[in-house]
């Protein structure tokens, strides 16, 4: 999983695919949708992720998550509990976990996780 932290250029990000064209197994992740937009604009086929905030309500992670160009969410470690992720229909990950009770506790959920 690869993060762009800041809003790129379309050159930039062109030049990111171009990068990445002999890669095998990634996906691209960006807390800027505008970035997740421009590079499904640019190769469709690119497995997408767009990163959740822990300021958004649940209408609006709802909303994003029927966004076509987004694959799956990548959302912070506070929803992890939410009864209501059965709503969103696309793949979700979850960051970052740092405590190992928290990795084995929720160990069937999609972590990320550092420092464990």
């Amino acid at each position: 999983m690869i993060e762009i932290k800041p809003l790129f250029t379309k050159q930039s990000l062109k030049f990111l695919l171009k990068e990445t064209k002999n890669l095998k197994n990634y996906s691209l992740t960006s807390f800027k949708e505008k970035n997740i937009i421009h590079l499904y604009e640019m190769k469709k086929n690119l497995n997408l992720g767009l990163i959740i905030p822990s300021t958004f309500t649940w209408k609006r992670i709802i909303e994003k998550s029927k966004k076509k160009f987004v694959k799956f969410l990548v959302l912070e470690k506070k929803f992890i509990r939410e009864k209501k992720l059965n709503e969103i229909k696309k793949k979700i990950y979850f960051y970052t976990i740092k405590d190992k009770k928290l990795f084995n506790k929720f160990s069937n959920k999609n972590l990320i996780f550092e420092n464990i």
